[in-house]
């Protein structure tokens, strides 16, 4: 059995462990109870559907310090409605852009735009673009070729991502990378630090070498590549002097005092070697990126391709195109094939096989028949420019539409005429699919959810075009469908000039005017929610202002570390009687979990049970219950777990506000043992002293196929008697869920003990509670 790392960059999931809660009332009591299994595969966060259970609690464990979080950035749930008969599978919550996670400043200093870091004499003069304008910043050629030397300066930076993002620039152009043992010289120094960040360029002064951070969050091969990029001497797409004519700043939706991350760098320190503007570089920003309020910060001129910004997938033909000319590879390519000339055309280039690289839609051997635009393969069908009536509809209706999707439906009038869609249906998931409806502003509209347009509502546009942007992170709903007509403008005779179809948004009515202000042929909705609801950010919790408050659902958010789990309605209003929700975590290596409670506040016990209650699972198939009014952290040693909400039909309250985070402790190990003889040892931190209060570990053990393994525990010194704060468990099945059929669990009733695997794994977890002692000592052995 193999494992992996956990990627922190896409499904993560913690587990928990006890940890102790810092109370307001009284002494807590112990209790716990059990509950069933449920299995789940690659590592992620899901909230999900519960089966009814007993609401009377059993017992609960109390702890009462609170354990710091680490770095850790990334989500992935599911959001399930408790009322619904069946799971709804197919919940997405994307990591936030690291970008807006990194630090302003590390050790190194000051990061220019959130992830670069600049010398002296660049922050002087600017001297950046997305390629350097200055010669001087190229790395130098070994044996014919621009050559980068690099080093691994700590052995927790991911070495295996930063090969593969140095394998797919080497393969896309002629610089070469080499792993070096002279650490006088110029070079790139891969850590793992505080986020995602490089310097800019070939650093002469730099003799020592240059920092590049490979974070948490950061390991997808296009962050990757993309802070190569910045090694290499890209700076960001959208700083192009050049840009305006492809995307457009909404500067009032920017997080305040980040708008200089969106100035635009003169043309005269800029050298883009008459390579076009790319919406699909690498090195592009997201349209959401320093949101304030999750509305877009940067809108393309051709709605169709904001799909295509900051998806981060890798190296775009541009981005490699740019790359080889700045470092002179075409030409050496040229000259080895014996070319005087570059025969390839509509943005093509010599490649080192002598043959063109041709770009997205053209073909022939020298690209020489263009076929299409060349964002236009690269674009999802459900983008599209309309100029005809008919009707449009969401992807996939009337099935359910899926989950990740940007697109556009791009409708322009003819002469004299303007846009109206009619709404015919409307459902998305409340609320965290949107549909976003522009009629006066070209570059940022109103967004709609859940069922906030009643069918046969009209909207029309105040020009000859009407952009709906359709935004999703589930696939729960059916979707919506409207009918396109044209309408007479009242404003325009055939001798007049239309407005044009960029018309910039200074000339255009207030993003905030609603749709009831518009010319009298618009119906307006009356179920329109508030004009500054985000589509990515705003928790299903809020409800518009004039429609019904939605059903309740709890929420996992994107946190800058971990996740947020709320419950419904938490800040607008108390939550809901005779209520369940849940989240499930998984991993597929061993983490521990931190669960801090920001805001706490549910029903007080009644006879010393709780009634609403949070429970979070430990090993062992026992829960953790809260209630009343409480603060501090939970803590547990393992990822694999379950934790749930559930509300009686009495008394209600504010709820809850916990941020979930997760980390691998130096005792969070798997030990692969290939010897059908092998043996070693596990023991608690610092045993034979006394381990430190709190401590969490877990290991996962994995012998040869068709072997088992024998753990001989020599010494236990645990003070829990009960097994409630201070415990050793140990999965036999090896599948790290610690249910209690397949499980031991040992504490301080047990001076030694002796458990052998059912098969080729076995998973141990440890949780020393606030009372310290000894620990454990245990010898492992393939038998």
């Amino acid at each position: 059995m193999a494992f992996e790392k956990t990627s922190l960059c896409l499904l993560l999931i913690p587990c928990l462990t006890l940890t102790q809660i810092i109370r307001e009332e009284a002494t807590p009591d112990h209790n716990i109870y059990y509950e069933s299994e449920e299995n789940t595969e690659e590592p992620h966060f899901v909230l999900s559907h519960r089966s009814n259970e007993e609401v009377t609690p059993d017992n609960q464990i109390y702890y009462e310090e609170e354990q710091a979080n680490t770095e850790p950035h990334f989500i992935l749930d599911r959001n399930m409605d408790d009322r619904a008969n069946t799971p709804k599978e197919g919940f997405i919550i994307l990591p936030r852009p690291f970008e807006e996670t990194n630090p302003d400043r590390v050790e190194a200093g000051e990061l220019f735009d959130k992830d670069m870091l600049l010398t002296e004499a660049q922050w002087r003069d600017l001297a950046l673009r997305k390629g350097l304008a200055s010669q001087n910043y190229r790395w130098p050629e070994k044996d014919g070729f621009p050559y980068v030397p690099y080093r691994f300066i700590d052995s927790e930076v991911d070495q295996e991502a930063v090969m593969a993002g140095i394998a797919h620039w080497e393969q896309r152009t002629c610089i070469r990378f080499g792993l070096t043992t002279n650490f006088n010289q110029p070079h790139l120094k891969f850590q793992k630090g505080s986020g995602c960040w490089s310097y800019v360029g070939y650093i002469s002064a730099s003799t020592t070498g240059q920092d590049i951070s490979i974070g948490f969050g950061c390991t997808s091969l296009g962050i990757v590549a993309h802070e190569i990029g910045h090694a290499i001497g890209f700076y960001h797409e959208q700083s192009r002097p050049d840009r305006d004519d492809s995307i457009h700043i909404n500067e009032e939706n920017i997080v305040d005092g980040r708008e200089n991350n969106f100035a635009k760098i003169s043309d005269s320190f800029v050298d883009s070697q008459g390579i076009p503007y790319d919406y699909s570089s690498d090195m592009h920003y997201s349209g959401f990126d320093f949101s304030k309020n999750g509305r877009l910060t940067i809108a393309t001129v051709d709605p169709r391709n904001q799909e295509l910004i900051g998806r981060r997938d890798g190296l775009s033909h541009r981005d490699t195109h740019l790359a080889n000319l700045m470092y002179g590879c075409i030409d050496k390519w040229k000259q080895a094939c014996g070319m005087d000339s570059d025969p390839c055309q509509n943005g093509g280039y010599t490649g080192v096989d002598c043959s063109c690289v041709c770009p997205q839609g053209t073909s022939g051997s020298s690209c020489e028949t263009l076929e299409e635009d060349y964002f236009a393969s690269q674009r999802s069908d459900c983008s599209a420019r309309i100029t005809s009536p008919g009707t449009v509809t969401s992807p996939n209706y009337p099935s359910n539409y899926p989950y990740g999707v940007v697109c556009a439906k791009w409708v322009v009038a003819p002469e004299c005429k303007l846009p109206r869609v009619t709404f015919t249906a409307f459902r998305l998931s409340d609320c965290w699919d949107n549909l976003e409806i522009r009629t006066s502003n070209r570059y940022d509209g109103d967004f709609y959810c859940g069922t906030s347009i009643a069918p046969g509502t009209s909207f029309t546009s105040t020009t000859n075009e009407l952009i709906l942007m359709f935004y999703t992170r589930t696939n729960y709903e059916t979707g919506w469908s409207a009918d396109v007509t044209f309408i007479d403008d009242p404003n325009c005779s055939p001798a007049t000039t239309q407005a044009p179809t960029t018309q910039p948004p200074t000339t255009q009515p207030p993003t905030t005017q609603p749709p009831t202000t518009q010319p009298p042929t618009t119906q307006p909705p009356t179920t329109q929610p508030p004009t500054t609801q985000p589509p990515t950010t705003q928790p299903p919790t809020t409800q518009p202002t004039t429609t019904s408050q939605p059903p309740p659902s709890c929420s996992l958010l994107s946190a800058s570390v971990g996740v947020t789990w709320l419950s419904p309605y938490f800040g607008n209003d108390n939550y809901p009687n005779n209520f369940k929700c849940g989240i499930r975590g998984s991993t597929s290596s061993p983490y521990m979990a931190t669960f801090k409670m920001n805001s706490f506040q549910l029903q007080k016990k009644k006879r010393r049970q709780c009634l609403d209650y949070v429970g979070i699972q430990i090993p062992y198939n026992r829960t953790v219950k809260l209630c009343g009014k409480r603060r501090g952290a939970v803590l547990v040693p393992v990822l694999n777990l379950r934790a749930n909400f559930v509300t009686d039909n009495a008394i209600t309250d504010a709820g809850f506000n916990f941020s979930i985070t997760w980390e691998k402790t130096g005792c969070h190990q798997v030990i692969e043992l290939s010897d059908d003889s092998a043996t070693g040892v596990i023991q608690s931190p610092r045993f034979p002293k006394k381990y430190p209060k709190n401590s969490v570990c877990e290991w996962w053990i994995v012998a040869p196929e068709g072997k088992r393994i024998q753990l001989e525990f020599t010494q236990i010194s645990i003070r829990d008697k009960k097994c409630l704060n201070a415990y050793i468990a140990v999965d036999r099945s090896g599948k790290a869920s610690y249910l209690r059929d397949d499980s031991s669990l040992l504490c301080a009733a047990h001076k030694s003990a002796d458990v052998l695997s059912d098969g080729n794994t076995v998973n141990v977890a440890f949780a020393g509670g606030r009372r310290r002692s000894r620990g454990f000592s245990a010898r492992y052995t393939v038998v």
